[in-house]
């Protein structure tokens, strides 16, 4: 058994002899631990009967070594989410001493991986350098396209994640749960399909350089369970229901002959379904997640709901209610009363729902929406997406690149810092920034607008309108209706539009 550590996440990987198969297991925050991937040897790996087993971490990157009775040594790495992605295998030969391993040491020197295996069965030491290359980015994204670095990085997908370049190096690409293109770049890379509701496209493959692993595609463990179809810029892959797009990187027909067993280069198992539902009642009640994540409907009353360290669901019900997350992507909804909701680490989907709402994202890329009400909403550490809904609300975006949207009422933004987009086109509302190049929109009413220290783009829209630059070169359109702008410091560009406007401290007027 080695404990590692990836993105703040601990786990611990556990060996079985007599099941020849590696278990990772995830510890949660409260000590905790639930299944998260399970694997089992095969010809192309050496942990049969595993005896040995070893770690190290280099720049944030764990690494698992194993070995066992079929004389040999295998390396993998762990992903963001626990999985094990199998990179090499050591058979034994005449060159080594491997049979039958028996004990083994790592140490990391100059950035690679130095291996000390001994044999139950033959004398001597045998040593083995894993170099991984220059460590880039590993982590996982939640949403959106996002490019790696030029070393070699390893980048899994998340929930909305669209696209992921790996850019130059040796990446390692996973796919997440929705349809997803993959980009190896320059460099020999590995993609990982998963099972997922769309298409995954790979759009520079390579024979002989690249390599596909479809060893996490539920029971799917060799060729003759894929129709592979070739097509003028490569092939279409196609299993149990789903298929993958291969795209070649020269855009040239790829064949069947082009892919074979190695891309299964060991059996993943789904881990046990531990989560739980947990109902409560028209009362006050306080109803906590167990540790493999739940689903909690608090129903009535004014109640308590806490989150598990996985992925968690928690529905307020009618009530005035309080709903604390903890790590994991959780969905939580506040539904009727006036509710009290923390969202925790990692990124979030919150539905304040009806009434006067208090939200806190704390870290994360989160997904807030106020619904209804006048509610109070920060967004936290993380690029957050922010929806006031209707009332007059109040909206902090805090740290990150931040988008808040007012929608109808007389709200208040603070985009905090970061590159912030905030926009609202109905009501009397106040935009303020503190850093970074932000963008304010606003619409017809009498909207006041307050820049920071960065270059800001303000279009406050018609109405009579207050528009504050700030430090920094700032780019200022107050539209019609009776307007007041302070250009502040820096030269700044001011349109003016219709209306009887005052202007001061402004270098350049168009």
């Amino acid at each position: 058994m080695v404990a590692v550590e990836v993105e703040g996440k601990h786990y611990l990987v556990v060996s079985s002899a007599c099941s020849s198969s590696l278990t990772t297991v995830r510890i949660l925050p409260g000590g905790g631990m639930v299944p998260v991937d399970h694997i089992i040897d095969e010809r192309t790996t050496r942990f049969q009967s595993a005896t040995v087993m070893e770690s190290v971490t280099i720049d944030g990157r764990s690494f698992v070594v194993v070995g066992g009775a079929d004389d040999g040594l295998s390396l993998f790495t762990v992903t963001p989410d626990g999985r094990l992605i199998h990179l090499d295998s050591i058979a034994d030969d005449q060159r080594a001493a491997l049979a039958d391993v028996s004990a083994l040491a790592l140490r990391v020197i100059d950035g690679r991986i130095v291996a000390l295996a001994a044999s139950a069965t033959e004398s001597g030491l045998s040593q083995f350098v894993l170099d991984p290359g220059k460590i880039g980015q590993t982590r996982h994204v939640a949403e959106g396209a996002h490019v790696g670095s030029d070393e070699n990085d390893l980048i899994q997908g998340g929930l909305n994640t669209t696209r992921i370049s790996g850019g130059a190096g040796d990446d390692i690409l996973i796919a997440g749960s929705r349809a997803i293109a993959l980009v190896g770049g320059a460099g020999d890379d590995v993609f990982v399909p998963l099972p997922v509701g769309g298409r995954v496209a790979i759009l520079d493959y390579t024979p002989g350089e690249d390599r596909l692993d479809l060893s996490m595609l539920a029971m799917v463990r060799s060729t003759y369970q894929l129709r592979i179809v070739s097509n003028s810029q490569g092939a279409k892959i196609h299993f149990m229901g789903g298929f993958i797009d291969v795209i070649s990187r020269n855009r040239t027909p790829l064949s069947a002959a082009d892919f074979d067993n190695s891309m299964f280069p060991v059996a993943h198992y789904q881990p046990p379904d531990v989560r739980s539902t947990i109902l409560g009642t028209a009362g006050f009640d306080v109803l906590r997640a167990a540790a493999g994540g739940s689903t909690i409907y608090g129903y009535g009353g004014n109640d308590t709901l806490f989150g598990s360290g996985l992925e968690d669901h928690l529905l307020g019900g009618a009530g005035h209610d309080r709903l604390i997350s903890h790590d994991g992507d959780d969905t939580i909804w506040g539904m009727g009363g006036n509710d009290f909701i923390r969202a925790g680490a990692m990124n979030d989907v919150v539905l304040a729902g009806e009434d006067h709402d208090v939200v806190l994202g704390e870290a994360g890329d989160d997904r807030i929406a106020g619904q209804t009400g006048n509610d109070i909403v920060y967004g936290g550490t993380g690029d957050d997406r922010v929806n006031g809904g209707s009332g007059h609300d109040y909206l902090a975006g805090e740290a990150g690149n931040d988008r808040l949207y007012g929608l109808s009422g007389d709200d208040r933004m603070v985009g905090g810092a970061g590159d912030d987009i905030m926009v609202d086109a109905v009501g009397d509302n106040v935009f303020r920034d503190v850093s970074g190049n932000n963008m304010m929109f606003g619409g017809p009413g009498r909207d006041r607008m307050y820049g920071g220290t960065g270059r800001d783009t303000m279009r406050s829209g018609d109405g009579n309108d207050f528009c504050a630059g700030g430090g920094d070169r700032d780019n200022i359109s107050s539209g019609a209706g009776d307007d007041t702008v302070l250009g502040g410091g820096g030269d700044d560009l001011v349109i003016g539009g219709g209306g009887n406007g005052w202007l001061d401290g402004v270098a350049l007027i168009h």
